[in-house]
């Protein structure tokens, strides 16, 4: 697959002839994936359900093991003791997100307890997003486990913005939300991905922050992003700009 050329960048991401294979099912699930991420790309990924969208995203995020091929970060191979690390950096937000026990509290600080984070947990920070998400204090003391499945997206996706990730791989992120919540996301996702600025008030090229948005809603992906692809059958068919 060819990507449009980026000058004197190098790719965050790259995946080199990508494929998994089911040994349950005998069934070839991506097939010698090519893909250059750089940074500031807002990528659509569409297809049917089934397709192979969450497979090479899970593979993006070094989620499942690859049978061939290999993914780059900054054009190395990742070594297994810095995946946690890249795994903050390169954050994969999935449809229907894990909840742990207890509060949305307990859930956006869970991952500032790990030894790989590298900060502690905002709260007002926290606020802040859940409020443009039309969330509440209150809803901090909510038991997580009774939300609904729009109210865990919400959490799971406050939560990853909170590690600051450079990149986000999004999968369906806004299924299971109302229309005036999935426009609120949309709003925090544009004003995420905003280049960072150096003090000239200029964008920062290597800072600028970069998505891949998967969704069956052709047009929400591309209205949030500027080049499309479609994976078919596990195979990545041609990108389209738009």
């Amino acid at each position: 697959m060819t990507r449009i050329a980026h000058l004197n960048q190098e790719p965050i991401i790259e995946a080199r002839d990508v494929s998994r294979h089911d040994p349950v099912s005998d069934r070839t699930l991506l097939f010698s994936a090519n893909l250059k991420l750089f940074p500031g790309d807002r990528l659509g990924l569409i297809g049917p359900s089934g397709c192979g969208k969450s497979t090479f995203l899970r593979a993006m995020a070094l989620l499942d093991p690859v049978q061939n091929g290999e993914i780059l970060h900054h054009g190395q191979p990742i070594p297994p003791e810095a995946i946690p690390h890249y795994r903050q950096e390169i954050l994969y937000l999935p449809q229907r997100p894990t909840m742990y026990p207890g509060t949305v509290r307990d859930n956006l600080a869970k991952p500032f307890l790990f030894a790989a984070a590298t900060n502690d947990f905002d709260e007002e920070k926290a606020l802040g997003f859940l409020d443009l998400l039309n969330r509440d204090k209150v809803f901090l003391e909510q038991n997580a486990k009774h939300l609904s499945g729009g109210e865990q997206q919400v959490v799971a996706f406050v939560r990853g913005l909170l590690l600051n990730p450079r990149t986000l791989l999004l999968d369906e992120p806004t299924a299971s939300l109302d229309s005036i919540s999935t426009q609120r996301f949309e709003t925090v996702l544009e004003n995420w991905q905003d280049p960072v600025h150096n003090n000239a008030g200029q964008p920062t090229d290597h800072l600028k922050r970069s998505l891949i948005f998967a969704g069956h809603d052709h047009a929400q992906v591309q209205r949030l992003t500027d080049h499309v692809i479609e994976i078919i059958d596990g195979t990545l068919d041609l990108e389209r700009p738009h």
